[in-house]
């Protein structure tokens, strides 16, 4: 027999077991209740001490439930042959489980693991022998961490407490100080957050409103790049639709998108504020919505664009594709004309070929962005072989030879060419430049053609007469935009003279020269005298028209070969740019071929009209 120690009733109101010894009989171990699954299977070599641990586990299972931990009903149930599987496999319940209420707590921990343990149904996870099982028990009665099951921090920590209580107390009293001490410091702490935390939202509020009005600011950049941008558009042929529609995608869609957020950040913002930034980002907030009103304006970059290429849509694009042919044939007459010494022309954008001129023999062009829409093109009439002028006919361009010609007049040597006695000292000494073939307007641009080009309404009544009124700047650059410019004045005077060395492209008759100028009245609408010898019309008198050149000296200047262009050999402080022509009321003297004037570049008068050249472009 064994003798083994249960005082287990130290720490229990209602002893489970009374102090004192236990005598376990080697003959208890025979009845099922007790047996091992080993012992029960008949495994006679696997019995050893851990099958007493298991009887002694079911003793313990027993005085800690009131229990066995196979119910005798559920031994027998099986029968004699049964016993052994119920032994083997039935899984008894924990004793916290099994226990009566009022004892769960009290089982609940070490007692459960020390039970289970000395139950295992292999002998391998049993207690290896009698000793540990008591030494376990032993821990447990001292409130000390039982050695062999398995217990949780948990327990560890409260069987501490209970061994030290006095000390445990003091840990806490004391814990219990600084965790107070820590709640106060910490909500303390967190209102000090709180406020700090709400006074950098508000600061940070303010700026972010701040910040997303200066980021509007950007589109000030954005604005300039786009006008930039739509400066350089190229003119509206078609080869260059992919320009116009890039432009739109790339630029005034973004900036109408940004002029939304604009309107939206000025009506958050009040319109009268304490803050300095605020007020200041207002205004220049203002600035930027008028300057992308100004940009959308019916004289904006944005309708400019829009109107270019629905005029390259609606008139440029169906004629161009429809004037193959005659480009073709025009070509070969320009190769077969000795004036223009086998040119090697090719299709130029923006013209449709008319045909040549019966009386000069010189290839005439209608220039598209000028023409009205659902205007037929000009045909010429049967008899004379002349174009009709009509108000929704575009310009006409004429393709001059290119020459080497004499610029200028002399003055007091009777019976030689280009002596003129009216010749002023600045029409002197013009020297010659050898100019290539250009095109050039027949008639100066009328009030119709102008508002065509900038897409606006006519100014005066009658769109007939010759546009006025336009500086040489404005001039310049709207003629850019569709690959014109303004005639050099070596190109407007050998067009002017028409091969003539008198001071008029008549001769020297001034009364003759009445039948091409207007000298003595006007404005008239063009096209109305004879044209001189090249086709031209309207280059004595009438208005006078816009040069490229700036007014200078021709002993300070050489003219560039090509065009003419003047180019001064000194640095040029000039102030005024070239005029030529004169208009019908500045005298018969200033409507001479040579004749010289000059005005600021902003300069905008009534008497002042505009034809254009075109760069001809060859092979």
């Amino acid at each position: 027999p064994k003798i083994i120690d249960f005082g287990i009733a130290k720490s229990m109101n209602a002893p489970l077991l009374q102090g004192g010894a236990l005598t376990f009989q080697g003959t208890l171990m025979g009845t099922p209740e007790f047996m091992s699954p080993e012992q029960a299977s008949g495994r006679i070599d696997d019995l050893d001490t851990r099958a007493d641990v298991y009887a002694l586990g079911v003793q313990l299972y027993e005085l800690l439930t009131d229990h066995l931990p196979i119910p005798g009903v559920v031994l027998r149930a099986q029968g004699l042959a049964g016993m052994a599987n119920v032994v083997r496999t039935y899984e008894p319940a924990r004793p916290s489980d099994a226990a009566p209420r009022e004892r769960r707590t009290l089982l609940r921990g070490d007692l459960d693991a020390i039970t289970m343990r000395a139950l295992a149904k292999s002998p391998n996870d049993r207690y290896a022998s009698v000793g540990e099982l008591a030494t376990d028990l032993r821990h447990f009665l001292a409130d000390e961490p039982v050695q062999m099951a398995t217990v949780s921090t948990w327990l560890r920590v409260r069987k501490f407490v209970r061994r030290n209580r006095a000390q445990s107390i003091a840990v806490a009293i004391v814990a219990v100080g600084l965790l107070v001490a820590f709640v106060t410091m910490f909500s303390s702490l967190r209102y000090a957050n709180a406020q700090f935390e709400e006074a950098q939202r508000q600061r940070t509020l303010s700026e972010n409103k701040a910040d997303a009005g200066f980021r509007l600011l950007a589109n000030e950049e954005r604005l300039a790049e786009a006008i930039t941008a739509e400066r350089e558009l190229p003119p509206p042929w078609p080869e260059h639709r992919a320009a116009y529609t890039a432009w739109l995608q790339q630029h005034a869609q973004r900036l109408q998108a940004e002029h939304e957020k604009l309107h939206q950040r000025l009506e958050s913002l009040p319109a009268t504020d304490a803050d300095e930034q605020q007020r200041h980002l207002r205004k220049a907030l203002v600035r930027l919505d008028a300057a992308l009103h100004e940009f959308a304006h019916d004289d904006g970059p944005l309708q400019s664009v829009q109107r270019r290429l629905q005029l390259l849509d609606e008139v440029v694009a169906p004629l161009v594709a429809g004037c193959s042919e005659s480009w073709q044939q025009t070509i070969a007459v320009v190769r077969t004309t000795p004036a223009y010494r086998n040119l090697a022309l090719t299709p130029q954008p923006g013209l449709v070929p008319l045909g040549c001129d019966p009386r000069t023999g010189l290839c005439e062009f209608l220039e598209l962005a000028s023409h009205a829409p659902a205007t037929p093109l000009p045909v010429r009439d049967p008899e004379t072989g002349l174009l009709p002028t009509e108000t929704g006919t575009g310009l006409v361009f004429v393709l001059l030879p290119g020459a080497h010609v004499r610029l200028g007049a002399r003055r007091g040597q009777h019976g030689l060419d280009f002596n003129d006695e009216l010749a002023a000292d600045d029409e002197l000494g013009g020297g010659s430049v050898a100019l290539e073939p250009f095109l050039i307007a027949r008639t100066e641009i009328t009030e119709a053609q102008w508002s065509r080009l900038c897409g606006t309404a006519f100014r005066i009544e009658d769109p007939r007469l010759p546009v006025t009124g336009r500086s040489h700047a404005e001039a310049s650059y709207v003629l850019s935009r569709f690959g014109m410019q303004l005639p050099t004045e070596a190109q407007w005077e050998y067009a002017c003279r028409a091969g003539s060395r008198a001071p008029w492209c008549s001769g020297d008759d001034l009364e003759a020269a009445r039948a091409f100028g207007w000298l003595d009245s006007g404005p008239h609408h063009t096209a109305l005298l004879r044209p001189n010898a090249f086709g031209l019309h309207d280059m004595h008198g009438n208005v006078a028209e816009w040069c490229a050149d700036a007014k200078l000296p021709y002993v300070d200047t050489t003219p560039r070969p090509g065009d003419g262009l003047r180019l001064s050999r000194f640095a040029s402080n000039a102030q005024h740019q070239a005029l030529r022509g004169g208009s019908w009321n500045v005298g018969n003297r200033g409507t001479r071929a040579t004749a010289r004037d000059g005005k600021p570049s902003d300069w905008r008068d009534a008497t002042i009209g505009v034809r254009p050249t075109q760069r001809l472009i060859t092979r």
